[in-house]
Parts: C-alpha cells; structure tokens; sequence
C-alpha cells in the first residue's frame, strides 16, 4: 500500500495535476461505466447563470439575523439541514448540496437517523422544487428510502485530485477535488454554473466549537452549547456525538487547518476567473475572503 501510495505521487510529479487529473478521470470512468452518466447530466448547469449572482447559505448561527424573505427573488444555494429552519420556504431556494457522509449512513432504527431523512424531504417546499446535489456515496441511501421519486436529485463525484491550483478548472460533469466543508463544493459549483458576484451567508466558521462541546460530551448526552442557525435538539445532538466518536480530536484540528486554506486557495480560483467571492456572514472568523455588509448588497 505504501509503494502504491508512493508511485501515485512519482507519476503525479512527472505529468503534473492537469494531465494526472485527465488520466485519473478516465481510468475511473472505464472502471465504474455508471458513474460518468450519473455525473455528466451535470453539463446541463455549465454557464446556466452566467453574469448572475448568486448567495451561498452555511449553517452557522449568524443566519438568525438574517431575513430570508430578503433573498426570495435572488439565487440561492443551501446545504445540508438548513431545511430545519422554519424560515427555509420563503428562501425559495434554486440548489441544495449534502456533502457530509454521516448523512448518508442512516438506519430505520435510529430515531435521529429518520429525523434527517425527513429533513432531507423538506427541501421541497410549497411552489418551490429545487435541485439537491448528493455525493454518489449517497445513491444507496437515496435508492433504498426512495428519495429519488420526491427531490429533483444530482450526483457529484470526488477523486483524481490531490493538489489542485487556481489555475486548475474544477468541473461537475467530472470528479471534484474532495473537500472538509460543504461551503467548498458549493462555491466550486456556483463557478461550474457561471455566476459572476457570489456571496457567503451562514459561513462563521465556528464550527469547531461544536466540534469541541462533542469530544468533552462524548459520555454525556447533555450537549447545550452546539451553534447553528437553526433550533438543536435531542436528534441534532445524538448525530454530533456519534460523528465525534468516530474522529481523532488532532486529525481534526489538522483538518480545520486545511479548511480555512481551501477557502484561501478558493478566492484565488474565482479572482482567476473573474468572479467575485464576497463574505457577507457577521458575525464570522473567516479572514481570506473579502468581508461585504449584507445591507449594502441587499
């Protein structure tokens, strides 16, 4: 395994990412036939909001101070359990993304785990369907509680990558560069789509702080102090300690690190584009995208 490990990253010196990337995408689309006519539908969005701007929406707690009737009649992107919030309707939301693999492990007899499902379905809203993104890691998932025949699903795929540059095209009709954060794939696909001005919500980065409250909590089910825009209960709380005891507390910490550095290397990609990538989340830690006020844009 190490030898293999090794040799991928030889040959990946010699040919470089580009043409490693080209290689790597074909060899997986011989061996998984499948697999590229899941994703190549996804050639239907290229350039579809070109010049448009668009308003991507994390989950963290500052999106309690935000209006989302605001937003009603502009572009919008949201991802994974946003549908908790009782103010998801009146987003009338255009795209929906689910990233995390946790979501994608779920199990009848787990009440948390039918508590996500039906979250799932509420991306639906009165008048208003929107596209929804899964990993293909979630067809199984998807097939088996039947989501497929309710939510207008897209699969996205990973792999082939390893260190991608700005000046690399990162593409949905092709296997993405795998990401710690929803954001990332998110930002990477409003690119793919066209759109010009995109603007973060949501996107506080204090994420680890809830990381934190899991690891202290792991014996002990009373998780208070868990922040994101939306109401936590029992299920959110049982789904956060379950994911942390899977996880190695410096691993993760490391991985915070390479968050905040694809987010860096992300405003470079849209800079060499020509899109602008604007944080409009307050409050937020995020420091390499560049901070706008949600009121001057709005």
């Amino acid at each position: 395994m190490k030898f293999e490990k090794m040799l991928r990253i030889v040959v990946r010196r010699i040919i470089g990412i580009r043409l490693y990337h080209y290689i790597g995408t074909k060899i997986k689309f011989y061996k998984k036939p499948g697999l590229k006519k899941m994703i190549i539908k996804n050639r239907d969005f290229k350039d579809v909001h070109k010049g448009k701007r668009c308003f991507i929406l994390g989950n963290g707690p500052s999106l309690q101070n935000v209006d989302f009737s605001l937003l009603e009649k502009e572009y919008t992107i949201t991802v994974n359990m946003l549908p908790r919030d009782s103010r998801f309707p009146k987003l009338k939301t255009n795209y929906h993304v689910w990233a995390d693999e946790n979501f994608f492990m779920l199990h009848k007899d787990r009440p948390e785990d039918m508590a996500v499902l039906e979250i799932m379905k509420q991306v639906n809203t009165k008048g208003n369907k929107p596209v929804v993104f899964y990993k293909v890691s979630a067809k199984n998932m998807i097939k088996q509680f039947g989501l497929d025949k309710l939510i207008n699903i897209h699969y996205y795929e990973e792999g082939c990558w390893n260190k991608w540059t700005s000046k690399n095209n990162i593409r949905f009709d092709e296997p993405v560069p795998y990401f710690s954060t929803v954001i990332h794939y998110c930002i990477c696909l409003a690119v793919y789509m066209g759109f010009k001005e995109i603007y973060l919500l949501g996107c506080d980065c204090t994420g680890i702080i809830n990381s934190i409250e899991g690891w202290i909590n792991l014996d002990n089910s009373s998780m208070q102090n868990l922040q994101y825009g939306y109401e936590v209960n029992e299920n959110d709380k049982k789904i956060s300690q379950r994911s942390h005891m899977k996880c190695n507390i410096r691993d993760e910490f490391i991985g915070w690190a390479g968050l905040l550095d694809d987010y860096e290397k992300l405003s470079d990609y849209c800079k060499e584009r020509g899109t602008k990538l604007l944080n409009a989340t307050h409050p937020t830690i995020l420091q390499s995208i560049e901070r706008v006020s949600l009121e001057d844009i709005l």
